[in-house]
């Protein structure tokens, strides 16, 4: 033990030599080594956990080095697992990092968190956090969880054993099925403040580091809720529903986590894939093609089209009783498009919507109205199958 370089957490009575000891026996687990997982890591490493197993499979963008300082420029384009990992060594030798560069699913997760102590969400995504949160309960692991969204974090810490030997609540408990897969937009849809995940971050290994010492109180059963805007917690306690004795599999894809699979069966006439946008374009049918994103993020790229943001749509439909905006052409049908598909989507449903209650109202207009599609996938999409050339953001 180096007690030089620990010892301003020995000094402290609640971690001492013993619970040293113990950081430097514990095996931790990060799964997502971005905004959440960044900050996890540098305090785990900094405070001697002997054993940090990192589980990705992204490659660094550009866009991570607002909120994930441990990457550098030069490492865009580079395997997140292998940076962090670089990082982590170079800052304490002493401590093992195992690489596991790869998604975590179904087929690998219940393996994967099996050789370790204590597992860490720095997950972005509900079907990873479903799943992951199932398969600690089946392997009788602690999970300590996190989340961001805009100024707000959470962090608890779900499935560790309270004194009399029994479980304490998990993620199910608290969320149990996820909502539907238009009110959840992700961190790049939604935006993030740099510091937020940060900050939730140093919550989340101070939490792993008392559960591995036993220092304090974790957030077993509770649910701390930080707001940036206006520098507040609360914390509420996580009801125990006996969610656990419904877990029996791991489960990935609920009604919001669907898989690729689930997605094409579930294909409506009004998604239009980016090669069928593609066929359109080439052979000069007529269309009218939206951009429903935010005006900077069409500064970046877009793939033609007149703009139009989707707060504009919802706020103008309901404003003057329409069912699509008087900017947009009826004559032909219409597509929208945005950076991943989400927010085309919700575009679509709002129109439909709008139709449905003009034909209750008897509207004479709402028969003459365009066929109204959206570009699945998004520009992420098109710019897979169509344009590699495309800015990713």
């Amino acid at each position: 033990m180096d007690k030089l370089r620990y010892s301003r957490q020995i000094s402290l009575p609640e971690i001492g030599e013993d619970g040293q000891r113990r950081l430097a026996s514990a095996r931790v687990l990060l799964v997502g080594a971005g905004g959440l997982g960044v900050p996890v890591l540098q305090y785990l490493a900094a405070a001697g956990v002997g054993t940090l197993g990192i589980a990705d499979d992204d490659s660094v963008e550009w866009s991570n080095l607002q909120r994930q300082p441990i990457y550098r420029e030069a490492d865009a384009g580079s395997k997140k697992v292998a940076c962090a990992a670089r990082y982590v060594r170079e800052r304490n030798g002493e401590i093992a990092v195992r690489e596991h560069d790869l998604r975590v699913g179904p087929g690998n997760v219940r393996p994967l968190i099996r050789d370790y102590d204590l597992i860490v969400d720095g997950t972005d995504n509900l079907a990873t956090r479903y799943g992951l949160n199932d398969a600690c309960v089946l392997e009788d692991k602690p999970l300590v969880y996190g989340s961001v969204y805009r100024f707000e974090g959470q962090v608890s810490v779900f499935n560790s054993r309270n004194s009399d030997g029994s479980h304490g609540p998990n993620y199910r408990d608290l969320f149990p099925e996820p909502p539907p897969a238009e009110l959840v937009p992700d961190c790049s849809e939604a935006g993030v403040m740099g510091a937020l995940p940060g900050i939730m971050g140093a919550l989340q290994a101070l939490e792993a580091i008392k559960w591995i010492t036993g220092a304090g109180e974790v957030l077993n059963g509770r649910l701390l809720i930080f707001d940036g805007l206006s520098m507040s917690t609360r914390t509420i306690t996580i009801p125990d529903r006996h969610m656990r004795n419904e877990i029996t599999s791991v489960i990935f894809s609920d009604s919001f986590c669907e898989t690729a699979d689930d997605r094409a069966a579930e294909k409506t006439e009004e998604d239009l894939s980016p090669e069928q946008l593609q066929t359109w374009i080439t052979s000069g049918r007529p269309f009218t093609l939206v951009d429903v994103r935010e005006q900077w993020e069409r500064e970046l790229v877009h793939i033609g089209g007149i703009h139009i943001p989707l707060n504009y749509i919802t706020g103008h439909v309901t404003k003057h009783h329409e069912i699509i905006p008087g900017e947009i052409p009826v004559e032909s049908p219409v597509v929208f498009y945005c950076r991943s598909g989400v927010r085309s989507k919700r575009a679509i449903e709002f129109c439909r919507k709008a139709r449905a209650r003009a034909g209750e109202q008897g509207a004479a207009h709402h028969e003459n109205q365009p066929k109204i599609y959206h570009l699945e996938g998004g520009i992420l999409a098109w710019r897979e199958k169509i344009n590699p050339d495309l800015l990713k953001y």
